[in-house]
């Protein structure tokens, strides 16, 4: 999982890989790009064209005319880079730009019982338990379960899913917890890494959206 970390737009079709890409003619044993939709709370996918027309990044509804995207990553966006599982090596996707600075903010706001596709913006790692203090609209949804209440999911990559965290309010207090905590509803310690992706669950039960805004 990937953000652009450039002052502007990243056209798809531009990114630099080092190692070869690997294509093909349909989808399902290329690279791929996923790139979230808020609005549908859906994955726009692309994946590495290679066949008569060849090679280019398209967008699998243009699978039928193999038309090179003209998408762009816009600044700050989070997406999902697959890698063929057909692959003989790794590849390393290279995105240049500059360090954001810390004075900066970045901000999102998700409504009830929706998803946010976002970030750490910073060039340090930010612990979830902190999310908290970047609500600057709406507060924080809790429960004393796993389900009804404002959630984070970050992705393992070594693990090839997600870890899930919950904001928990109950006899034991206010707290971000991982869901293998519930039982000892143990504030988490994790930190979600420099540049790194993660969802927003805002709880179906908010009576209001929730806007966090990331500042230093």
């Amino acid at each position: 999982m990937f953000e652009n970390v450039d002052g502007s737009d990243v056209a798809i079709k531009d990114l630099v890989t080092v190692g070869s890409p690997v294509g093909a003619a349909a989808y399902g044993t290329s690279d791929q790009i996923w790139g979230w939709n808020t609005e549908s709370a859906t994955w726009t996918k692309y994946y590495y064209y290679s066949g008569r027309q060849g090679k280019k990044w398209i967008k699998t509804t243009d699978a039928a005319t193999a038309t090179e995207t003209e998408d762009t990553l816009a600044t700050g966006k989070t997406f999902f880079f697959c890698r063929a599982s057909s692959a003989t090596g790794a590849t390393t996707l290279t995105l240049s730009g500059k360090v954001k600075a810390l004075d900066g903010e970045s901000s999102f706001t998700v409504s009830a019982g929706q998803l946010a596709f976002a970030s750490n913006p910073w060039p340090i790692a930010m612990d979830v338990k902190d999310i908290s203090n970047y609500y600057t609209s709406g507060t924080p949804v809790g429960a004393a379960a796993y389900g009804t209440s404002d959630q984070i999911w970050l992705w393992d990559t070594a693990a090839a899913g997600w870890t899930k965290y919950y904001y928990y309010s109950g006899r034991q207090g206010k707290k971000w917890i991982k869901t293998t905590d519930g039982a000892n509803v143990t504030e988490t310690t994790d930190a979600i890494p420099s540049g790194a992706g993660f969802f927003f669950q805002r709880a179906s039960s908010a009576t209001a959206a929730a806007t966090i805004t990331f500042t230093k």
